[in-house]
């Protein structure tokens, strides 16, 4: 006889544990909601005008520059 959905997802579930892992969910916002999609837009504007948010971009452009120059005399010493 043939195994109901649920068994299979048992029979699956259980090899997974076997391999060592273990099942992770997660609930995430709806973005097809409406009013969840206007939370997320405050949010971002909230984001995106606090004052950090400029001290944080001007840390990663700092950070990129570093990097690009490195990589910049790693690949002329290669030359």
């Amino acid at each position: 006889m043939a195994k109901s959905a649920a068994g299979k997802m048992a029979d699956y579930r259980k090899r997974q544990r076997e391999r060592g892992l273990r099942l992770f969910q997660r609930w995430v916002p709806d973005s097809r909601n409406p009013k969840v999609e206007d939370e997320l837009r405050e949010a971002a504007r909230i984001l995106r005008t606090h004052p950090s948010t400029a001290e944080g971009d001007a840390f990663v452009e700092a950070a990129l520059a570093d990097l690009e120059d490195d990589i910049e005399r790693a690949e002329s010493r290669q030359d």
